[in-house]
C-alpha cells in the first residue's frame, strides 16, 4: 500500500508512492536513482554490501551462529534487501518505512559487536553500490543524489541508535577502507555463509552443471568486488586487474545497452512493495519479513 500523501508532498511517478514533503527533500531524488535508470546497478550493489558483512569476523559470527542464513538463505537475503527498499521507497515518514526501521531495531538488539560493526554494516549499504555505479552504471550520480545519498543513510544511522556517521561517500569510503583493513579476513563462519548463500544462488541452474556455475559466480563476485582485500576475506579468488576491468566494461556495455531498449518502451521501477518473487512467489506482507516467530 503507497504511503499517503501530505500537504506540500512532491508529486512522485505515477508508479511510486508519494514521499512527505521532509523525505522528498532529504532523498527524493536518490530515492528515483536507486529506483528507476540505476535500479539494475543499486540492486546488484546492494547484493554486494551483503556479501561485505561476511568477510569480518566479528560480523560472520553472529551471523553464522544464528543459523537464519544457512537454513534459510535465499529468505534472509531477500528480507534484507526488502528492508532497505522499502524504506527507499517509502520514506521513513510512512507506516512501512517505520516498520521497517523497527524490525531494523528488534533484530539487532543484542546481537553481539562493536560500534564500528555497526556502522560498517549500515555504511557498506551506502559505500558498495556507489562504487559499483561508478565503475559499470551507465550514468553517476550527480552531487545533489550524492549529497541525499549520504543524507539517508544519516538518517537511518539516527533512527539506529549510531553516531558519527559519515556525513559524505568520500568519508564513508574511508571508513569502509579503513574498518577492512583492520578487520577484513577469511573466518570459518564467513566461509559458511559465502557457501551458503551461494549456493541458494545456483541452486536453480542443473545440478550437472552447478559446480561450474558456482565458479563463474565465484569469479564474478570477486570481479564486481574489485577489491583484493575483500576477495581474500570471502574466500574469492584474486583476479588480475586487467579482468576485473574487463569484467566491468563488460557490465557497463549491457547497461547502456539496457538504458537505450528501455528508453524505446515505458520505464518501470525497480521495487514495488509487496512484489512477487522467488522466495516469496505469492507476494508479501511486512509482517512476513524478519526472522520467524
Amino acid at each position: 500500500m503507497a504511503s499517503r500523501a501530505v500537504p506540500g508532498a512532491s508529486a512522485a511517478p505515477p508508479s511510486l508512492p508519494v514521499l512527505s514533503a521532509a523525505d522528498e527533500a532529504l532523498f527524493g531524488r536518490f530515492r528515483l536513482a536507486v529506483l528507476t535508470d540505476l535500479g539494475p546497478d543499486f540492486r546488484l550493489g546492494f547484493k554486494l554490501a551483503y556479501f561485505s558483512n561476511f568477510a569480518s569476523p566479528a560480523i560472520a559470527a553472529p551471523l553464522d551462529a544464528s543459523g537464519q542464513i544457512a537454513s534459510e538463505p535465499m529468505r534472509r537475503a531477500k528480507d534484507t534487501s526488502i528492508v532497505v527498499y522499502e524504506i527507499v521507497t517509502n520514506g521513513f515518514d510512512s507506516e512501512r518505512g517505520r516498520r521497517m526501521v523497527d524490525l531494523l531495531r528488534r533484530v539487532h538488539r543484542g546481537v553481539p559487536g562493536s560500534r564500528d560493526d555497526y556502522l560498517y554494516v549500515l555504511e557498506t549499504l551506502f559505500v558498495a553500490p556507489l562504487r559499483l555505479v561508478r565503475r559499470t552504471a551507465p550514468r553517476s550520480l550527480d552531487a545533489h543524489e550524492l549529497a541525499q545519498a549520504a543524507a539517508f543513510f544519516g538518517r537511518l544511522g539516527a533512527e539506529l541508535g549510531l553516531d558519527g556517521v559519515p556525513a559524505t561517500l568520500a568519508e564513508a569510503e574511508r571508513f569502509c577502507t579503513a574498518y577492512e583493513a583492520a578487520h577484513a579476513e577469511p573466518s570459518a563462519a564467513g566461509a559458511r555463509l559465502m557457501a551458503s548463500t551461494l549456493g541458494a544462488l545456483v541452486e536453480s541452474a542443473p545440478r550437472r552443471v552447478r559446480p561450474a556455475v558456482t565458479l563463474v559466480a565465484r569469479l564474478g563476485v570477486s570481479a564486481l568486488f574489485d577489491d583484493p582485500v575483500m576477495s581474500r576475506a570471502l574466500g574469492l579468488p584474486v583476479l588480475p586487474r586487467f579482468v576485473r576491468r574487463a569484467v566491468a566494461a563488460g557490465v557497463r556495455l549491457r547497461r547502456r545497452a539496457a538504458v537505450r531498449r528501455a528508453a524505446r518502451g515505458s520505464a518501470g521501477v525497480e521495487f514495488t512493495s509487496g512484489e512477487a518473487s522467488r522466495v516469496y512467489p505469492g507476494g508479501y506482507a511486512l509482517d512476513d519479513i524478519g526472522p520467524r516467530r
